[in-house]
């Protein structure tokens, strides 16, 4: 859905390393599967990065849900998810008592809407640079390149034990937690094509060994607490 409203198809190629054409509407799939039946097709591989653009406005018709058509309104999705970060951040902070879900910085946030839906909307594939810019001007300091190569030597070089509490170690921990909690809701569905997973909020299936050190990790700050 363009931002006048009209509607255009888009155009998905597997061409790894080539960039998506977004003037063009033509974009490249992360992975490409033969078979619609494939694990590989429960995540949006297919889709490349199509479908994490906040710009990006799509309606499809999924295999499921009765055949009924899906929009995806990201610019609006963004903007919400920007607040529950803002509200998760200031429970961190001990700035929020208790954390409640479905709750929202609206109104910390609203003096800057305008300027981060501008961002979120801003028909480009990087748009780093703007919210640099944009946090630079929020809070008077400068903000440095990410450096990957740095965060990758951190973690390589860091022992065993200590792996899981480098920068790159909590995000690797981070990651199969968000799958864990995706092949959950798969696995509970009935549906096995995601394989069994864990369920950290009950107790019951333990999962598969993926999620081993993440169930430890779970029960060491239970017996902490």
């Amino acid at each position: 859905i363009m931002p006048d409203g009209s509607e255009r198809a888009v155009k998905f190629i597997h061409s790894p390393g080539t960039a998506d054409d977004i003037d063009r509407g033509v974009y490249v799939n992360s992975l490409y599967q033969s078979s619609e039946h494939s694990i590989m097709n429960l995540g949006h591989g297919r889709a490349g990065h199509l479908p994490d653009y906040g710009f990006m406005r799509f309606k499809y018709l999924p295999a499921w849900g009765e055949d009924e058509e899906i929009l995806k309104d990201n610019p609006a999705d963004y903007y919400y998810a920007f607040c529950q970060m803002v509200y998760a951040l200031r429970y961190l902070k001990g700035g929020i008592e208790e954390f409640e879900t479905d709750s929202y910085a609206f109104d910390i946030v609203e003096p800057f809407r305008d300027k981060i839906q501008e961002i979120i909307s801003k028909r480009q594939d990087n748009t780093s640079a703007e919210w640099k810019a944009f946090g630079e001007e929020l809070s008077s300091f400068e903000i440095l390149p990410f450096d990957s190569a740095k965060y990758a030597e951190e973690y390589i070089n860091a022992s065993e034990e200590a792996k899981d509490e480098t920068f790159l170690g909590r995000f690797i921990l981070a990651a199969l937690s968000q799958k864990s909690m995706v092949t959950n809701k798969i696995y509970k569905s009935g549906n096995l094509s995601a394989g069994f997973s864990v369920d950290f909020l009950e107790k019951g299936f333990r999962g598969i060994s993926d999620f081993k050190r993440l169930l430890k990790l779970r029960r060491e700050g239970e017996a902490n607490d």
